[in-house]
């Protein structure tokens, strides 16, 4: 017989997983080129941080909204 797993009763997991959230948060903002500087420090900013997918998101949004822009600049 197999006994069940043990399962954690302390905030140990969910703290590690909010630190490889946040790592992993970070790499993504590190990796956007410099014509994103602005929303990456609002991003930055937030609190609290974002998880990637949402950051992602507000990064869409971002990219929607210039796009918007430069179509009504073109015009």
């Amino acid at each position: 017989m197999t006994s069940p797993a043990i399962q954690c009763t302390c905030d140990g997991m969910k703290q590690l997983s909010n630190s490889e959230e946040k790592m992993r948060l970070g790499q993504f903002l590190m990796g956007l080129n410099e014509n994103y500087s602005a929303i990456r420090g609002k991003i930055t900013l937030m609190q609290p941080l974002p998880t990637v997918k949402k950051a992602y998101s507000l990064l869409c949004e971002e990219e929607k909204q210039r796009g918007l822009v430069e179509h009504k600049v073109n015009e």
